[in-house]
């Protein structure tokens, strides 16, 4: 019933054809056709088993075809066998009939290697002999001709050991005159970079002394104009003579005074910094004149980034200075709290 219900089913697909161009398939119609398919795919793989059983069924012409193969290819398993053995027996004599003829064919080529090394033996001596002979006679010859040359040799070299020996007597006094020309002239060298380094020593310590003296004389200059700001600076601050007011010029007097003391100790610490600054300058000094005797001049060492540096501070603090007596200069009552923050802010730098 099944293979009729499916031959009806592909009936009724031949029957209806395929789709035409706009129509559309129902699920339905879709699930059936799959359904179709797939039966149809069921029964043609039960119909392949089943006859491939009956072909296997005991008594069949397929079950006797396949028992004679199978006897057929158990003879020829066993002939195969056969031959292989016969195979291997034949090889394994020729192997022996082959060793045999090596050791066969050796021994016969150790004899004969045996009776060659007899005879070339007997040459050999034979030859030696005759060489030993000819070697005496000729060795004969050669002594008589080695005595004639060693004669010429020796007297060669005799003559060859005056012509040296009188060769390095001149090459001796050439060197040595070459020797002393050339320690004069390093001598000469020698003198006038020492006279250039006495020179320049000389010149550099003009230059030290020249600017020490230029130095003080401005120390100097500035102590004489710190001295006559000290004495004027009871006149910085024009007060009328009022009778409320000399109580607060003098609290004005005593600041003023105060700074006057400030700056004359850091003036006194100035002075103590320039003649710590001269020593140092001075034991500099003297280590560049002992380095500049010991080293060439391209080696010298440049011992002045320290007093570049202190030449600065200096400059800068004299910069400060100015300012504070260009402010006490223009002091009056309502700028003198700016005043103090000038001078407080000076006193943190």
């Amino acid at each position: 019933m099944q293979r009729e219900f499916l031959q009806g089913s592909a009936y009724r697909r031949r029957q209806n054809g395929p789709l035409k161009m706009g129509e559309m398939m129902d699920m339905n119609t879709r699930q059936r056709l799959i359904e179709d398919e797939r039966d149809e795919e069921v029964v043609k793989d039960r119909d392949d088993v089943q006859a491939v059983s009956r072909m296997k069924e005991p008594g069949t012409a397929a079950c006797r075809n396949e028992e004679e193969e199978a006897a057929d290819r158990k003879e020829e398993e066993a002939a195969r066998k056969r031959e292989e053995e016969e195979a291997a027996h034949k090889r394994e004599e020729e192997e022996a009939a082959r060793k045999r003829e090596k050791e066969e064919a050796a021994r016969k080529r150790e004899e004969e290697e045996a009776a060659h090394k007899r005879e070339e033996e007997a040459v050999r001596r034979r030859k030696e002999e005759e060489a030993a002979r000819k070697r005496e006679k000729e060795e004969a010859a050669h002594k008589r001709e080695e005595e004639a040359a060693r004669k010429r040799e020796e007297e060669e070299a005799a003559r060859k050991r005056e012509e040296e020996e009188a060769a390095r007597k001149r090459e001796k006094e050439e060197a040595a005159r070459k020797r002393e020309e050339e320690e004069a002239a390093h001598k000469r060298e020698e003198e006038a970079v020492r006279r250039r380094k006495e020179e320049e020593a000389v010149r550099r310590k003009e230059e030290k002394i020249a600017e020490h003296g230029k130095k003080a004389e401005e120390e100097r200059q500035e102590e004489r104009r710190e001295d006559s700001e000290e004495k004027a600076v009871h006149n910085v601050i024009p007060f009328e003579e009022e009778p409320g007011k000399k109580q607060q010029k003098r609290k004005l007097e005593g600041a003023a005074l105060d700074r006057c003391k400030e700056r004359k100790k850091a003036r006194n610490s100035k002075r103590r910094l320039k003649t710590k600054e001269k020593k140092r300058e001075k034991s500099q000094q003297s280590k560049e004149e002992k380095l500049s005797l010991e080293q060439p001049e391209e080696e010298q060492p440049d011992g002045k980034r320290k007093v570049e540096n202190q030449t600065k501070k200096q400059e800068d603090n004299d910069k400060h200075y100015k300012q504070a007596v260009e402010v006490l200069s223009r002091l009056t009552p309502k700028n003198l709290k700016k005043l103090d923050r000038f001078l407080d802010t000076r006193n943190r730098k």
